[in-house]
C-alpha cells in the first residue's frame, strides 16, 4: 500500500472532505501553524492544529508525511497564483520521514544562488521548480522523438558500444585502460562508424539517443560528455534528411509552445550556402533573428552593414570600444563605424552600396577576405547583443532555424596538410568529385548544418559509401594510417548502400528552446568549464593497486 494517496499539486475543490496522505518536503513555515508542503508536482498549504504542531518544528527541507482532511480556504485567503490555492489540508498527523540538517547551503526557493554552490550541491539544486521543469521537458521531448521516428517513420533504435578505438580526425578522445598491457579503449566522439556499419548490415533506418565524449574544455554550450539524437538512413538524399528533421521538429513543437510560450514553427526552413552565409553574415552559423546583412565589396575592397534605423550612439562609448577590442583580439582585424550624414566623403560608395539613410550607423572593415568577413560577422553579433542589453528591440521573437549547406570538404592546417571540415566520411558533391584527385581545396562536401538563433544545433552529411574512395581520402589526402580502419573499408567494399544521416545536439537544443543561460540547466549532473564534477570531485586519483593492475605509472 502506498504511503501517499495524492500528490501535493493535484488537490482541488473536488477533493474537499476527503482524507488524504501526502508526502514531500517542508517548503516553508508560516506563523508556526501553516506549512507549505512541496513535491515534484506542486505546493499545497497544510494547517497545523495544536495537536499536531511540532515544537520545535523540523527545519525546512525535512521530508514528512502529512495525513489530514482537505478543506476549502475562506474566500479572502484563496491564492489565485497557486493551482491548489483554493484548498488546504487540515493535518491530523505529521510523520517525519527524514530530518534535514538545520543549515543547508540553500533551499529550493532561494534565488540568486551562486552557480558554483549550486553545482557543488546539485542534489539540492535539482529540487528547484526550474530544473524540475527542464528535466520533465527533456523527458517529454525524448519520448515524443522516439514515438515519431520509431512508430511513424520506421526507425529502429540500436545501442552502439561505448568502448571503441581511436577515430581519425575530430576532437581528442578519452581513453580507458584495459588489463591488456599497452592496449586502450577510446570513448566515441559519436557513433559515426557504427551507424554506417548498421547501414552496411541492412538496418536501413537507425536512431539512437546517444551519449558521446570529447576530451575538450567545457564551455557554456559544451560538455565533455553530451547527448545527441543520432540518425542514419539508407538510400536517401540530403533533402530527405533535411525534410525529416523539419517534420520531427514540427511534431515536437506543441511541447515547445507549451514550455516557452513561443510562436508556431514555420517550415520548411530557409537554406543558405556556406559561401553566402559567410558573404552576408560573416559566419557559418548565421543569427537570422536580426538583419545587419553585409554589402558586396566596394571597389576599394571595403565591406560593411547598416544598422537599419538604429543608432549605435545608443551604446556607451565603452561598449563599442569593447566590441572593437574583442574582435581585434580574436581575429586581428579592426572594425570601424560611422554615422551616416550628408556628404560622407570617403565613405560615400559604402553608403550608396548599403542604401543607408542619414542617422543610421555603418559598421565596416577594410578588406573582403574570409578573415575580414569573419571579423565583421563577430562585430555583427557582438553589436546586436550589446544593443539588446540596452533594451533596443533587435531580435525578432521566436526560434529562427535555417540550413547551411555546400561546405568545403577539406581545409588546410597551419602546417599545410589537409584536414576534414566535417569528418572524413562525408561524400563530395558529384560536381566536384574529380577535384578530390587534383585540387582537394575545391571539393564541396554533401554536408549540412542546422542553425537556430545563431547556434549550431546539428550537422550531418551524405556519406562516402565507396570503399576505394574512402581509402583514398583517409590515406592520400588526410595521411591517416588506414590499417586501423581496415575493417571499415572492407565493410564499405562488401556492398554498402548509399546512405546519409545527421546528429542533433540535444543539450544545446533544449537549452535554446527553454532559453536557459547554459546547457548545464538542462542536464541533471553537468560538469563545469574545466570538465570537473564539483559535487563528487571527479576526475579523481586512483590507487596504486589500480595503476598496477593496468600496468600504468603516473609521470610528472
Amino acid at each position: 500500500v502506498s504511503i501517499r494517496s495524492h500528490t501535493c499539486g493535484e488537490l482541488r475543490l473536488r477533493h474537499v472532505s476527503e482524507t488524504v496522505s501526502l508526502c514531500g518536503w517542508i517548503h516553508r513555515i508560516r506563523l508556526s501553524k501553516f506549512l507549505i508542503l512541496r513535491d515534484k508536482y506542486g505546493l499545497v498549504q497544510v494547517f497545523l492544529g495544536p495537536d499536531v504542531a511540532k515544537d520545535p518544528f523540523p527545519p525546512v527541507e525535512t521530508v514528512v508525511r502529512v495525513v489530514g482532511t482537505v478543506a476549502a480556504r475562506p474566500s479572502k485567503d484563496m491564492n489565485k497564483d497557486l493551482p491548489t490555492g483554493q484548498v488546504e489540508v487540515l493535518a491530523t498527523r505529521i510523520d517525519v520521514l527524514n530530518l534535514a540538517a538545520p543549515n543547508l547551503p540553500f533551499g529550493s526557493n532561494d534565488e540568486n544562488v551562486n552557480e558554483y554552490l549550486r553545482l557543488s550541491h546539485r542534489y539540492l539544486d535539482l529540487r528547484s521548480a526550474v530544473l524540475q521543469r527542464n528535466l520533465k521537458f527533456r523527458s517529454d521531448m525524448l519520448l515524443k522523438t522516439r514515438q515519431f521516428l520509431c512508430h511513424s517513420c520506421g526507425f529502429v533504435e540500436v545501442e552502439t558500444p561505448y568502448l571503441f578505438r581511436r577515430t581519425p580526425g575530430g576532437a581528442r578522445e578519452f581513453i580507458a585502460p584495459t588489463a591488456f598491457p599497452g592496449l586502450f579503449y577510446s570513448l566515441p566522439q559519436s557513433p559515426q562508424q557504427f551507424k554506417q556499419l548498421l547501414m552496411v548490415g541492412g538496418v536501413d533506418r537507425y536512431m539512437q539517443i546517444a551519449r558521446c565524449f570529447r576530451d575538450e574544455p567545457s564551455r557554456a554550450d559544451r560538455q565533455p560528455e553530451f547527448t545527441q539524437l543520432d540518425l542514419e538512413l539508407s538510400f536517401c538524399s540530403a533533402d530527405d534528411v533535411l525534410t525529416l528533421i523539419e517534420k520531427l521538429l514540427r511534431y515536437l513543437w506543441p511541447l515547445v509552445e507549451k514550455a516557452s510560450n513561443t510562436l508556431p514553427l514555420q517550415t520548411p526552413f530557409p537554406r543558405i550556402s556556406y559561401r553566402d552565409a559567410l558573404s552576408y553574415y560573416g559566419t557559418d552559423k548565421p543569427d537570422s533573428r536580426f538583419d545587419f546583412t553585409f554589402c558586396s565589396p566596394t571597389p576599394d575592397g571595403t565591406i560593411g552593414f547598416r544598422t537599419r534605423g538604429i543608432r549605435v550612439s545608443t551604446l556607451d562609448s565603452g561598449d563599442w570600444a569593447n566590441i572593437v577590442r574583442d574582435v581585434m583580439s580574436i581575429t586581428g582585424v579592426r572594425v570601424s563605424c560611422f554615422e551616416v550624414s550628408p556628404g560622407c566623403g570617403d565613405h560615400l560608395t559604402l553608403v550608396e552600396s548599403l542604401k543607408a539613410d542619414p542617422g543610421e550607423t555603418i559598421v565596416f572593415v577594410q578588406g573582403s577576405s574570409e578573415k575580414e568577413l569573419k571579423a565583421l560577422g563577430l562585430a555583427r553579433t557582438h553589436l546586436a547583443a550589446a544593443l539588446d542589453s540596452k533594451g533596443v528591440p533587435i531580435y525578432q521573437p521566436g526560434f529562427h532555424f535555417l540550413w547551411v549547406y555546400d561546405f568545403p570538404l577539406f581545409e588546410r592546417t597551419e602546417t599545410g596538410t589537409w584536414e576534414s571540415v566535417h569528418h572524413p566520411f562525408t561524400a563530395p558533391t558529384p560536381e566536384t568529385l574529380d577535384f578530390i584527385y587534383t585540387d582537394p581545396g575545391k571539393v564541396v562536401g554533401q554536408h549540412y548544418d542546422l542553425v537556430c538563433n545563431g547556434q549550431e544545433i546539428g550537422g550531418g552529411s551524405i556519406r562516402i559509401h565507396d570503399g576505394s574512395l574512402q581509402e583514398y581520402v583517409l590515406s592520400t589526402i588526410l595521411r591517416e594510417d588506414t590499417k586501423f580502419m581496415d575493417y571499415f573499408i572492407k565493410a564499405l567494399k562488401s556492398g554498402a548502400p548509399p546512405h546519409g544521416g545527421i546528429a542533433l545536439g540535444l543539450d544545446r537544443l533544449f537549452a535554446i528552446l527553454l532559453n536557459t543561460k547554459t546547457i548545464r540547466d538542462v542536464i541533471a549532473f553537468p560538469k563545469v568549464a574545466d570538465g570537473k564534477d564539483l559535487m563528487c570531485g571527479a576526475p579523481a586519483t586512483v590507487s596504486d593497486e589500480d595503476l598496477a593492475h593496468y600496468k600504468l605509472a603516473i609521470t610528472k
